[in-house]
């Protein structure tokens, strides 16, 4: 932790992407040969205080959600919730239509997106169809509607 964040929060804060690197290549040379210097000692008090099986248990708590922070939680929560998305309501699933009819259903489910605000997941939930099959789908129907406008 530095500046009282953790790495995920910092870059969620400032826009960042998973893989952006915290800090420059002049600080990061500095550390590795500091490591260097001291990566025997480093070693032989790792290998004093190691536990494996005590990590192996806070791993499979962490996996199954225990030991997590209120606060993480809650935004893992939020953000599931949010990309899920709402329901469909009756009238958006009749104006979907049945995806067997491939170019009105892909119109109607880029309209949905567009002027309703609804999510991918939601209208293949609707549809019951895995999620990448209905992005698949709207992808080329939006592909095929930019070639119509010479975009």
């Amino acid at each position: 932790m530095t500046h009282g964040l953790y790495a995920a929060e910092y870059r969620s804060q400032h826009g960042l992407g998973r893989s952006a690197r915290l800090v420059g290549e002049q600080a990061r040379q500095a550390m590795r040969q500091g490591y260097e210097r001291r990566k025997d000692e480093a070693l032989a008090d790792l290998a004093k205080h190691r536990d494996p099986d005590k990590a192996r248990a806070k791993s499979v708590g962490a996996i199954r959600g225990e030991g997590w922070r209120p606060a993480v939680v809650a935004k893992r929560t939020q953000m599931n919730q949010a990309r899920a998305g709402r329901d469909l309501t009756t009238d958006e699933v009749s104006h979907l239509g049945d995806p067997v009819h491939v170019r009105a259903w892909t119109g109607a489910a880029i309209w949905l997106i567009d002027e309703r605000g609804v999510t991918i997941r939601a209208i293949a939930e609707a549809s019951d169809m895995r999620p990448g099959t209905a992005e698949q789908r709207i992808r080329r129907g939006r592909k095929e509607d930019w070639e119509k406008r010479g975009m």
